[in-house]
């Protein structure tokens, strides 16, 4: 699957790979995929705002968190795909992983915003691979 491609397997079953090197400069764009992604899917103006929220502040803890020796690179991968009434969108890194880091820029406000606006949200290791995946998930409401 080609970078920044939604590929259709039926009517059903579209789902959404986004691939960006993880830098502030490609948060919004990756936010917007994803919000493009739901809208189609048939989620509304509330839903479409949590999910650009969610997905933002994913994204930009991979470009804060992941990589923080900034000359080693890295990327981060948005997916989005229907499941069971639900949009579940993930946000991936390629990095060191959920370890503390005492010179964090962040306020560490992102991860209880986006348990506040997600239905359900998990953070695992991608392990055997290197880094984290966050799947958030928004159920569609009736309109």
């Amino acid at each position: 699957m080609g970078i920044g491609q939604i590929v259709s397997l039926s009517e059903s079953d579209a789902r959404l790979h986004e691939s960006r090197p993880a830098l502030p400069r490609y948060v919004a764009s990756l936010r917007r995929a994803a919000v493009a992604f739901a809208a189609r899917a048939g989620a509304d103006e509330l839903q479409l705002e949590n999910i650009g929220v969610a997905t933002s502040e994913a994204i930009s803890n991979c470009v804060l968190h992941a990589y923080p020796d900034e000359s080693a690179g890295g990327s981060v991968i948005v997916t989005a795909w229907m499941e069971r009434g639900a949009i579940v969108v993930t946000v991936c890194d390629e990095g060191r992983g959920m370890l503390p880091r005492h010179d964090s820029p962040g306020l560490g406000l992102g991860l209880p915003l986006i348990e506040r606006v997600t239905e359900r949200f998990d953070i695992e290791d991608r392990l055997p691979e290197p880094g984290v995946r966050l799947r958030m998930q928004f159920s569609l409401r009736a309109s």
